[in-house]
C-alpha cells in the first residue's frame, strides 16, 4: 500500500507509541497499529539491509507487521515529523541502526511539569 506524506501524518499524529529506525535511511515504526512505514524512495535500497535481515530480533519483528510505502524520501519523512511536533528519546543503537522513541513535543512538556 502506498500513502501520501500527508495521510502518514494523519495517520500517526495521534499515535501513542512511535518509533524511528535510522540505518542511512529513515523509518518509522507505529507499534499500536503494527505499522512500518518506509520511504517510497528507499525501495530496493540496500542501506536498510541490516533493518530487513530476518534473522535479527528487529528484522523478524518487523516481518510481522504491515508495511505501508510513504511517497517520499527519508529527509522528507523526517522534516514532517520535525514538523508534527516529535522529538526523539531514548535511543538504543548498534553498529548496524538506531532506534529513537519519538514523542510530540506537547507531551514532552507535559512529563516536564
Amino acid at each position: 500500500m502506498t500513502i501520501s506524506l500527508n495521510e502518514f501524518a494523519d495517520r500517526i499524529l495521534n499515535s501513542e507509541e512511535l518509533y524511528l529506525l535510522i540505518c542511512t535511511e529513515a523509518i518509522v515504526y507505529d507499534s499500536i497499529s503494527k505499522t512500518v512505514y518506509l520511504p517510497l524512495a528507499t525501495h530496493n535500497n540496500t542501506n536498510l539491509n541490516p533493518l530487513a535481515d530476518f534473522r535479527t530480533p528487529m528484522g523478524h519483528f518487523l516481518l510481522w507487521s504491515r508495511h505501508t510505502e510513504v511517497v517520499c524520501t527519508s529527509g522528507e519523512l523526517l522534516n514532517s515529523l520535525y514538523s508534527l511536533g516529535f522529538k526523539v528519546r531514548d535511543s538504543q543503537s548498534n553498529r548496524d541502526y538506531s532506534i529513537y522513541s519519538l514523542v510530540k513535543q506537547a507531551d514532552t512538556l507535559k512529563t516536564a511539569i
